[in-house]
């Protein structure tokens, strides 16, 4: 790859990445502080649980939703692997009970945190790459029979998502101008796992 392909590339996945975090703060900037907090948890949780089950990061970068972590998969067993993708969802799914516990019995203004929260890892559970539960359902596939079926699994499973939402996302726009955000996960979705979707 030439250096004005890199340099081209990286810009442009830094504008995949900001775009919906800008279109975010110029829609609905209430819920940003929120979303954030829930982003940290969920990846702060990833990194700990890496830590604790004696993985190696090798590196991260930002990612449109999130953070893309990457780690030496041979430092870890196949439980510290499912632990470690596992971990940011049920930390999100923890702090989406607390959140309604507080303002349910304690009147404590956390709603908009739980209700983040509870989305945020309903979206990462989803068994499409590279969200969690894309990698989830890797692990399990490639335990049962091989990692060559396991790719196959995922990137069918990533295709027919990526296209329901983007049909969704469409008919927003042309019924209510509202879905910029199903339309740019679609994008992304595509995107990253076009040189699997080329293969099938």
């Amino acid at each position: 790859m030439t250096k004005q392909k890199r340099i081209l590339r990286q810009a442009l996945h830094i504008f995949i990445c900001a775009l919906p975090s800008v279109l975010f703060c110029l829609t609905g900037g209430e819920l940003m502080l929120p979303l954030a907090g829930a982003i940290f948890l969920h990846e702060s949780a990833h990194l700990l649980t890496l830590r604790l089950c004696g993985g190696r990061m090798r590196s991260f970068r930002p990612a449109p939703f999130g953070l893309c972590i990457e780690y030496d998969e041979n430092t870890l067993s196949l439980g510290g692997e499912i632990a470690v993708s596992g971990a940011g969802c049920l930390v999100n799914l923890l702090s989406a009970a607390v959140s309604l516990l507080l303002y349910r019995f304690f009147a404590v203004d956390i709603l908009d945190f739980g209700i983040v929260s509870l989305l945020t890892a309903v979206l990462n559970l989803l068994p499409v790459h590279p969200l969690d539960g894309g990698r989830l359902l890797y692990l399990l596939l490639a335990r049962w029979r091989d990692p060559d079926f396991a790719n196959r699994v995922t990137a069918v499973l990533t295709y027919c998502c990526g296209s329901l939402v983007f049909l969704f996302a469409s008919y927003l726009l042309l019924t209510s101008q509202a879905g910029i955000y199903p339309l740019l996960f679609s994008i992304f979705l595509f995107s990253v796992n076009a040189r699997a979707l080329a293969s099938l």
